[in-house]
């Protein structure tokens, strides 16, 4: 390339310097708009300007600060917000951020906010170093909505009637933040709502039982999904029903059995009894009359 020829305007009315890189002492405390020139020899010349600020010696030089950049944000989202600034003098800064939205002002090199509404904002941060040196910078944030969550209820459960139910929804997600988890279903012709993202129930009648889960973000936008529990009857209880008809036959022969051997001990010499035996005497009999009763009666008269 071309060699270059580089001349410095120091804009106080002393002579020009050339070089890449030079020095230059002020002689009197003021603001001053100092040049470069830049020229290839072939009439191809750039100039660029900027200000100094000259001041008495010792005076407090105001902080420095890094442009802060524009951004994009979601509405509801916790935003964090960061300053690079720096003091000629290193005293000790302070900053403070007004978001632009009408919330309070915040104090802090690094501090976070939420923007509650959708829009354009302008953001400021004003740093100063207390002895009245100061500065501020500003930029722009967009706020967008954010998209509904995603509910997840977690896998199909079967468990016994009487058995604690714990439900799952950790692994729902949302890009700003779920603030709300609800478990609706139906028991018994009852409609049960439980809250939280892992609440606990006891199903106390056995059934399939569709729960579903609901997931609600700050906007109030909505996401649900739906978990199956199985409830089925206790291990006891289940023996009994398979088993208890059988059970009740073998009752009743084992009482039919017993009730035929006491009726054979009721024999009377290998004889069987009769029917009047078994019956027993009956009430006119058991009141012999005296003509036919066997008991010694008096004497005749003679």
């Amino acid at each position: 390339g071309d060699d270059v020829t580089i001349w410095w305007d120091f804009g106080d009315g002393s002579d020009m310097v050339d070089g890449a890189t030079v020095t230059h002492t002020y002689d009197a405390v003021d603001e001053y708009v100092y040049r470069v020139y830049v020229d290839d020899g072939h009439y191809h010349n750039v100039t660029a300007a900027a200000i100094v600020y000259v001041l008495e010696e010792g005076a407090n030089l105001p902080p420095e600060i890094v442009a802060l950049e524009n951004r994009t944000g979601l509405v509801y989202a916790p935003l964090t917000f960061n300053v690079t600034a720096t003091d000629p003098n290193d005293d000790d800064l302070n900053c403070t951020w007004d978001f632009g939205d009408g919330s309070d002002l915040a104090v802090g090199e690094t501090v976070q906010h939420a923007y509650s509404e959708v829009g354009v904002y302008t953001f400021t941060v004003y740093v100063n170093d207390s002895r009245g040196g100061s500065v501020s910078e500003s930029a722009t944030i967009n706020i967008v909505s954010s998209d509904a969550p995603v509910a997840d209820a977690g896998y199909d459960q079967t468990v016994e009637v009487g058995d604690e139910v714990s439900f799952d929804g950790s692994g729902s997600s949302d890009d700003v933040g779920i603030l709300n988890y609800t478990w609706t279903f139906v028991l018994d012709d009852d409609e049960k709502e439980l809250y939280g993202v892992g609440p606990e129930f006891v199903f106390g009648i056995a059934g399939e039982y569709t729960v579903t889960l609901t997931v609600k973000d700050a906007e109030n936008k909505t996401g649900t999904d739906e978990v199956v529990i199985t409830v089925q009857e206790s291990d006891a209880r289940s023996w009994i029903d398979q088993y208890g008809l059988a059970l009740g036959t073998i009752a009743v022969v084992i009482v039919a059995a017993v009730a035929a051997l006491m009726l054979m001990k009721g024999r009377k010499g290998g004889k069987a009894l009769t029917d009047a035996e078994v019956d027993g005497p009956s009430a006119n009999e058991s009141e012999a009359s005296p003509e036919t009763s066997n008991e010694p009666g008096p004497p005749p008269q003679s």
